[in-house]
């Protein structure tokens, strides 16, 4: 809005409509504008009226610390007046913080919400970290509103204070739970147990956490919940199982993935260990699944291993049948002889995808004679594979080699 249309905006400020009052309000706010800011004053306090129980021919209070006062009074007296709480956001000062901060611990989610509004607006972040700690020291309080803050603004210190409240409160609260995930509290694991054999509605939640946090300290009460047929959360449990380096988690998941049931969330975590005993599944999973998604996981993971045990992954090369997969892998095992004929080869198959694999692998490679391979590929068929000779060569190549 420019100031040529303030006129306009001074005139809505009192128009009836409560909207277009409110609307006209907060476009008013950021105008630099003497008249802007008295209009914004004068609509704040008519506003206050209501709040304040005053009488039709009461007049409106106008000094700062008298309206101050009084929100105090009205919040200490009923610590669910919302309306008083929203105006000690607009009106308050650091006297206000102590019965904001009861407020911010109130069962109502409403409530906790515009009391942190409230507290950041007059005293910053600080003045919502301090708030916040102090309602998760109190085990009277609820925790939701204080925890969401905890999270957001990385409170650490307040991790234990998180790990009290799951275990002090009926139900698991949400957010205590994702401020736990979000902090990285691998400590929480055990009360996360805990609260996940008392709380079966909280079940899902608790599954993705623990997920997240490591999953280890709970692989027997997850082994527990995969064997039963009828629990509703199977897939979230077998994600969890996944991540846990448990052998019987290990081999449950091998087993589902050789017969069928291949998820990005069950490949990931074993590809990402490089463990060797896993590279006969992974090729397994190369050689048969359809999904470019999951080869490219699977590929990854022999990548790996060959980082750790490349003679290995030699001798198994050549039980890989898919040729993508071959070609990429190409450069990350140990030099041989034959390494480049066999790329060379590769720029020859059939398959334009297989031509554009080679072309980059031999890259990788980047020894003069891989690059007169390139070379050769200049006059490819595909459009794809020309592209990427001509850019291989032109941002990996010397320039004698271009």
């Amino acid at each position: 809005m420019t100031t040529a249309q303030l006129p306009l905006a001074l005139r809505l400020v009192t128009y009836p409509d409560e909207l277009l009052r409110d609307s006209a309000a907060r476009v008013l706010r950021r105008l630099d504008d003497p008249a802007a800011r008295a209009a914004v004053t004068e609509y704040d306090l008519q506003r206050l009226r209501p709040v304040l129980g005053l009488a039709e021919d009461e007049p409106t209070p106008r000094r700062p610390q008298e309206i101050n006062r009084r929100l105090i009074a009205l919040v200490t007296a009923d610590p669910s007046h919302l309306g008083a709480v929203r105006a000690l956001g607009r009106h308050g000062d650091a006297s206000a913080l102590p019965v904001l901060t009861a407020a911010l611990g109130h069962r109502s989610s409403v409530l906790q919400r515009a009391a942190d509004e409230a507290i950041e607006a007059i005293g910053g972040t600080e003045a919502r970290r301090r708030a916040a700690l102090a309602v998760l020291r109190d085990p009277t309080a609820a925790p939701d509103r204080a925890a969401h803050v905890a999270h957001r603004l990385e409170l650490t210190e307040a991790v234990p204070e998180l790990i009290a409240a799951i275990g002090r409160t009926n139900g698991v609260v949400h957010d205590v739970v994702v401020a736990l995930t979000r902090l990285g509290a691998t400590e929480a694991v055990p009360a996360l147990v805990d609260a996940f054999r008392r709380a079966k509605w909280a079940q899902p939640m608790l599954i993705t956490a623990l997920t997240q946090l490591g999953p280890d300290p709970a692989v027997d009460l997850l082994l527990a919940e995969a064997r039963n047929p009828l629990h509703g959360n199977r897939t979230l449990v077998m994600n969890a199982l996944a991540r846990c380096t448990d052998r019987r988690a290990t081999d449950l998941i091998v087993t589902l993935l050789l017969h069928g049931v291949v998820r990005p969330e069950l490949v990931r975590p074993l590809a990402d260990r490089g463990d060797p005993e896993l590279l006969d599944m992974l090729v397994e999973l190369v050689n048969t699944t359809t999904s470019r998604k999951i080869r490219r996981i699977a590929t990854h993971g022999i990548r790996r291993i060959a980082e750790t045990d490349p003679a290995l992954v030699e001798r198994r090369r050549l039980w890989i049948r898919e040729p993508i997969s071959r070609a990429w892998l190409a450069p990350w095992l140990p030099d041989q002889p034959e390494q480049l004929s066999r790329l060379e080869a590769a720029t020859r198959d059939g398959d334009q995808r297989v031509r554009a694999q080679a072309v980059k692998s031999l890259a990788l490679i980047g020894t003069s004679e891989a690059f007169a391979v390139i070379r050769q590929l200049r006059e490819d068929p595909s459009r794809h594979v020309r592209a990427c000779v001509e850019g291989t060569l032109l941002h990996r190549a010397p320039v004698a080699d271009r």
